[in-house]
């Protein structure tokens, strides 16, 4: 191509003049023969159904699935299941499939490409579900019937597949979550025993029980005031009875009166009245004093005590010999004696008095003292408790939730079995294909004669960037700038003319011969 060519339509044209052989054979050759192969692909029919989720028979609100999984998350499982190779094998096996795949291939080549054969794309939902509310299942084969007999078999498949695996994940859910409420129940109970063992073994120092203690030592600490109270009053009566009797008694040491021993006197009735009085106190701890239990014990006190001081007052009079006769003593001494014996004998009940109502303070501290280790024992205890029922609460909600789950999942299981919960149904069943899908004979041969035309384009371009031939007078102005006198036409020799009417004649030939061969080969192969 010349420098200074300028590339105009009717250079173009010019071009193609020239070069019309190289631009029409490869055409030709190429549409031929992408004709001819498209007309000798096999026909493949295509079988499809479409197949629909339907939404469980109740709602969502009264039976919650196990399966929440989106189809477009489950699909996957379930094809992976359908077509694995055992399924196919035996769908091969079953339907005589890919005979001379089967007689040259291994087994699993041939899975493979039906593999490659069957399709399943799932349709998107327009608004609501973006998951996908139906999918849909095809099978290629070169016999129409095939394909709709090996679709309706996967679509099958793919149902029974999917209604067994719901079932499957139901019941093991159920499984798992019926032991796991097994084994929470074990460790609750476990912790109720441990709960119960250590508030039987540290009864009384409980945190809820501290109140109570605290208002048993108050009690107890205002009945020993009270107690100390009747003792200072015991004892200023016992030293106004002494001073009295030691004026009586001023005779001294010959004087024949009998004497009183004023040494406490341990009666039947003391362990009893202890027992009483501490079994009233325990009652005015947890009731009214108002109640019956507590005006009944009181009276078994107060009986008990009238008892100690007849006994007390029984006292025998030391000397060994009765009392002389009252006809041989003074009036007036008899009376003083009387009156001796009468304070001596009230002196050996005041003595009683203070050294039982001591014996009581000394049951009441020691009372005290238990009830004050309880109190001080409490935020340990409270602590430990705390532990206890902590462990306690956890396990007794998890145990609730799970049983909770647990009843769930029977639920779903049984709604599962029953079959009403989200199910595959076949919308649109397969149908035996009226027409092939593949080969578009017309695109094939369509995109044939295109590259065929490219490849001649593509070469004319090349020549005419390598050709530098002067063609015209204007060639030689435009590149050379020089005046033109004179144009000699282009002479050919002999030899020249013969190749080129040999170059021309091969070229139909071999164009002829294209076209003989692919009518020929078009006739055996379909007949036309």
């Amino acid at each position: 191509m010349l420098p200074t060519q300028q590339i105009t339509p009717d250079w173009m044209l010019g071009v193609v003049r020239r070069r019309l052989w190289f631009l029409a054979v490869p055409f030709a050759v190429a549409a031929l023969g992408s004709f001819v192969y498209a007309h000798l692909q096999p026909n493949r029919y295509r079988s499809s159904a479409v197949v629909l989720v339907t939404p469980p028979q109740l709602p969502s609100t009264v039976v919650r699935s196990m399966v929440t999984l989106p189809l477009n998350e489950r699909l996957p499982m379930l094809q992976a299941e359908v077509l694995s190779r055992a399924r196919l094998e035996r769908i091969i096996v079953d339907f005589d499939l890919y005979k001379d795949e089967r007689a040259t291939d291994l087994m699993e080549e041939v899975v493979t490409a039906m593999r490659r054969d069957i399709s399943v794309s799932v349709a998107r939902a327009a608004s609501r579900r973006p998951d996908g509310l139906s999918f849909t299942l095809s099978y290629s084969s070169e016999n129409p019937r095939t394909a709709f007999r090996v679709t309706e078999r996967l679509v099958g498949l793919f149902v029974d597949e999917n209604a067994r695996q719901r079932e499957t994940i139901a019941e093991g859910t159920d499984q798992f979550l019926s032991a796991e409420v097994d084994t929470a129940r074990t460790r609750l109970e476990e912790t109720e025993r441990k709960l119960e063992a250590y508030k039987k073994q540290y009864g009384g120092q409980l945190p809820e029980q501290l109140q109570a203690n605290v208002t048993a030592l108050q009690n107890l600490q205002t009945q020993m005031q009270t107690i100390n109270e009747s003792i200072s009053r015991d004892r200023t009566e016992l030293l106004q009875v002494q001073r009295e009797l030691s004026d009586l008694t001023g005779l001294g040491p010959g004087s024949d009166e009998p004497v009183v021993d004023t040494t406490p006197i341990s009666t039947p009735y003391d362990d009893a009245l202890m027992k009483a009085r501490a079994s009233l106190e325990a009652l005015e701890m947890r009731l009214t004093s108002d109640h019956p239990d507590v005006a009944r014990q009181r009276r078994i006190v107060s009986d008990l005590e009238q008892r100690v001081q007849t006994a007390q007052l029984q006292r025998p009079v030391s000397g060994g010999s009765p009392a002389p006769a009252q006809g041989r003593v003074n009036p007036l001494e008899l009376q003083r004696r009387n009156r001796i014996t009468e304070l001596r004998q009230r002196e050996a009940l005041l003595t009683g008095q203070v050294a039982n109502k001591q014996r009581e303070i000394a049951a009441r501290q020691s009372q005290s003292a238990g009830y004050q280790s309880r109190v001080e024992a409490a935020p340990s205890r409270e602590a430990e408790l705390i532990g206890l029922v902590r462990d306690y609460e956890t396990l007794k909600e998890r145990y609730n939730t799970l049983l909770l789950r647990s009843e769930e999942a029977k639920v779903a299981a049984n709604m599962e079995r029953r079959q009403i919960s989200e199910q595959f149904r076949i919308a649109d069943p397969p149908r035996i294909p009226e027409a092939p899908y593949s080969p578009d004979r017309l695109r094939i041969t369509a995109m044939g004669a295109a590259v065929g035309l490219a490849m001649a384009v593509v070469v004319i371009g090349l020549l005419e960037y390598r050709d530098t031939t002067f063609r015209s007078d204007a060639d030689i102005i435009a590149a050379l700038a020089l005046p033109v006198v004179a144009v000699v036409p282009t002479l050919l020799t002999s030899s020249e003319r013969r190749r080129n009417r040999r170059r021309r004649w091969m070229l139909s030939t071999s164009g002829l011969a294209a076209l003989v061969v692919g009518g020929a080969v078009l006739y055996w192969k379909f007949g036309l």
